[in-house]
């Protein structure tokens, strides 16, 4: 409650109603004097920053220790000692991946070692390698477009390509396909001359047209392409989980069907507490992961071990608790909700993969 001296007038300022005492009974605003000095503004805002960190950190402390008690209390009707479900979801997953993409997630060495494009003296020794190679397989056409590739000053090609070309004849795949093409109409020209057996597919066309389009774009070699691929994926990791989110809540559904007396957003509030704590146990994980790779010390693998066997633990007692069962039937479901969440994961991955593919 302010300090601020009551209103004369008993006319709510914000819905029109009649105030009797100091607060509107409809809208619950308080009915005082509308204008605020500095220091009841700076200690309104103070209070509600300390006031949101004490409902934090005690959801926190529940959350961690007691599996299945906030999903339960809250739709049960106490809703007001412990933060908001969907406000603790915003603020931890943005605080996570605040810290994941400052801290862990360099998306330069996740893999993608990019070699330097080779000059015109590196190449020689390349070219010669690959014209002995050809007079053993006259009719390959990736070593006819490798030595072309090789031989043409401005094209971007490094170490990397040369050694995936002559290593994996046999292999098809986009980073693969950019070497064989100068640009899209040359790819296109190729695929009419072909007959229909051998064409690419729609989706094999859509992607190699989109790569070569990426090449003219960022005027980068394959490997380049794909470090801006992984990165810009990575960047939409948060995207993939919030849509997640209500697919594990639909899973819990179909799971406890019958529970006729929990509605789907039941299940969403209990999803959402399962993701929160999802999120602190893996900060945890790369926080050891990253102490392990400093100090040496096997202690940080088994911290991460016991992490994830927490994880899995929890999962299960939450289950139990908030829904009521025995534990042969919720192991079962237990199980069930696992598999059903890991392909729903791998779907939006593979989904969230190729769109991002097609975006950059």
């Amino acid at each position: 409650m302010s300090h601020k001296a009551l209103r004369k007038e008993k006319e709510c300022l914000n819905c029109g109603a009649e105030v009797p005492e100091r607060f509107c009974s409809l809208c619950g605003q308080e009915n005082v004097e509308p204008h605020d000095s500095f220091w009841h503004m700076l200690t309104h805002f103070v209070f509600d920053i300390f006031h949101f960190d004490s409902k934090f950190f005690s959801s926190v402390k529940k959350l961690l220790v007691n599996p299945g008690f906030l999903p339960a209390a809250y739709i049960s009707g106490k809703k007001a000692s412990y933060l908001n479900p969907v406000k603790m979801y915003v603020f931890t997953s943005a605080i996570f991946f605040l810290l994941f993409f400052a801290f862990f997630a360099n998306t330069s060495n996740f893999g993608f070692r990019i070699g330097d494009v080779l000059t015109k003296e590196q190449r020689a020794p390349y070219i010669l390698d690959v014209k002995k190679k050809l007079a053993d397989e006259p009719g390959n056409r990736r070593l006819q477009n490798l030595i072309y590739n090789l031989e043409d000053s401005t094209s971007k090609i490094t170490k990397d390509d040369v050694v995936f070309i002559i290593g994996i004849k046999d292999t098809t795949g986009v980073r693969n396909t950019l070497l064989n093409y100068k640009s899209v109409a040359h790819y296109d020209s190729i695929q009419k001359q072909l007959s229909a057996e051998k064409k690419d597919t729609r989706f094999e066309q859509l992607l190699t047209r989109r790569g070569l389009k990426l090449r003219e774009k960022y005027n980068a070699s394959s490997q380049e392409i794909g470090k801006v691929w992984f990165s810009d994926f990575m960047h939409k990791l948060p995207y993939l989980l919030f849509l997640s989110l209500p697919l594990f809540a639909f899973i819990l559904k179909v799971l406890y069907g019958r529970r006729r007396e929990l509605f789907y957003v039941d299940h969403g509030i209990f999803a959402i507490y399962q993701y929160l704590l999802s999120f602190i146990l893996l900060f945890f994980v790369l926080c050891f992961e990253r102490l392990k790779s400093v100090t040496d010390l096997g202690i940080f693998n088994w911290l991460t071990i016991i992490s994830i066997i927490y994880g899995a633990l929890y999962l299960l007692i939450a289950m139990k608790r908030f829904y009521g069962q025995g534990i042969s039937k919720t192991f079962l479901k237990f199980l069930l909700l696992n598999i059903g969440a890991f392909i729903m994961l791998m779907v939006l991955f593979v989904g969230l993969i190729i769109i991002s593919f097609l975006l950059i």
